[in-house]
């Protein structure tokens, strides 16, 4: 994992990207400490029989997502996700949130506004 990764992610704050604690490395196996949201991926939620999703509840995981993804893009440099999918985005009670694993973060100079 790149140092500055940590270092990045450890920065951000906004209402629609898991806080981030810390990084490490055991054995040949790193990994990521962000918060604990319960009801874990959205891809997780949407396949679960048990949970019954209105459309508007829908919705508003799409438009939490969003401005998580345009947070990241209004930064200076703008940071680019690079792997935006229902299974790096986790649930809390309402809202889903950027998970940092899979393809994670890229910098970019520019994003269109």
């Amino acid at each position: 994992m790149p140092r500055v990764l940590p270092q990045f992610l450890r920065s951000l704050r906004h209402r629609n990207i898991i806080l981030f604690f810390g990084a490490g490395d055991l054995a040949t196996s790193p990994f990521l400490v962000t918060e604990f949201l319960a009801r874990g991926s959205l891809a997780g939620v949407l396949q679960d029989t048990d949970i019954a999703l209105s459309r508007s509840r829908k919705v508003q995981f799409a438009l939490d997502a969003a401005c998580g993804i345009r947070f990241l893009h209004e930064l200076r440099p703008a940071r680019i996700h690079r792997d935006i999918k229902s299974a790096n985005l986790l649930v809390a009670e309402v809202r889903p949130w950027p998970g940092w694993w899979g393809g994670g973060v890229e910098e970019t100079a520019h994003a269109a506004r």
